[in-house]
């Protein structure tokens, strides 16, 4: 059975207890102790996979640098991958390496190119960070939106853009809801017309 994507959320008394979102025929969920025991007593109904536990901190530990003087073009676009989940996952911060990468062509790869793919897997294995969800006050929150471009960084000229969305409440606690970074359609002659290209995206 493969469903599209969606959510699905339980509470008691007025306070989730789990979430499970649903991808094609995989799922990821946060639960209590106590949901995640009867959603396991549910699960032995039917024919399923173990649930595993999402490590994000040891999933980058296991990715593998690339050997500057012997590496294929499989390999960088295996490890360019694994890059690319877990920024879309936790790490906003190498975002705009992994935009920069996805734009390389087999037919283009350059050393360069592996040079910079083993410096974002560093750093993504030199700190554990992750993305943090604190409770909020539900009557003080704000969404705030930041954006910045950076002008004529790509090779063909055109400028890469980013931003961040949050929700953010009264005593500064926040948690990001959304943020990306990608390549622009055109190329951008001034410094003001990158700033209002990203301004406007990061509205829509």
């Amino acid at each position: 059975m493969a469903l599209d994507p969606c959510f699905f959320y339980k509470e008691k008394n007025d306070r989730p207890v789990g979430i499970i979102g649903t991808f094609v025929d995989d799922t990821l969920g946060c639960r209590t102790v106590q949901f995640k025991q009867k959603e396991e007593i549910n699960s032995e109904k039917f024919d399923v996979k173990e649930v595993e536990e999402c490590n994000q901190h040891q999933y980058g530990q296991n990715f593998k640098l690339l050997n500057l003087n012997l590496y294929s073009k499989v390999d960088f676009t295996h490890l360019r991958g694994q890059l690319g989940y877990i920024t879309c996952s936790k790490r906003p911060g190498v975002s705009f390496d992994f935009a920069l990468l996805s734009q390389v062509r087999r037919d283009c790869l350059e050393k360069e190119h592996t040079i910079i793919l083993n410096a974002s897997v560093r750093k993504v294995q030199n700190s554990n960070l992750s993305l943090q969800f604190p409770e909020l006050d539900i009557n003080s929150i704000t969404i705030r939106r930041c954006s910045d471009p950076a002008i004529a960084n790509n090779s063909d000229l055109k400028s890469q853009l980013g931003m961040i969305i949050l929700l953010v409440e009264k005593d500064a606690n926040a948690a990001v809801i959304q943020y990306a970074s990608w390549k622009t359609r055109r190329v951008i002659r001034s410094v003001l017309a990158s700033e209002l290209f990203a301004f406007a995206s990061s509205n829509d």
